[in-house]
């Protein structure tokens, strides 16, 4: 893959269980725009792997409106 070239899977996307409209009490990063998200509301995504053992978690913050755009394109 090149590196101006768009990822067209995602395997976040795959494994993904819910979306919640949190409020972030920790610094969190916003995974669409690299900006700090901090004491606001924000939208987080919520990925499990399972496997042998335990399942594993996985988070991806995203600011509101940049989440809201990226949803009617699709991406996330």
């Amino acid at each position: 893959m090149e590196d101006g070239e768009p990822q067209t899977y995602d395997p976040f996307k795959r494994r993904c269980i819910g979306t919640e409209y949190k409020f972030t009490w920790f610094p969190q990063t916003c995974h669409i725009t690299g900006k700090k998200l901090w004491l606001k509301n924000a939208y987080r995504q919520t990925a499990m792997i399972t496997g042998p053992g335990e399942s594993i978690f996985d988070y991806r913050w995203y600011q509101k409106d940049a989440f809201l755009v990226a949803r009617l394109k699709g991406i996330v």
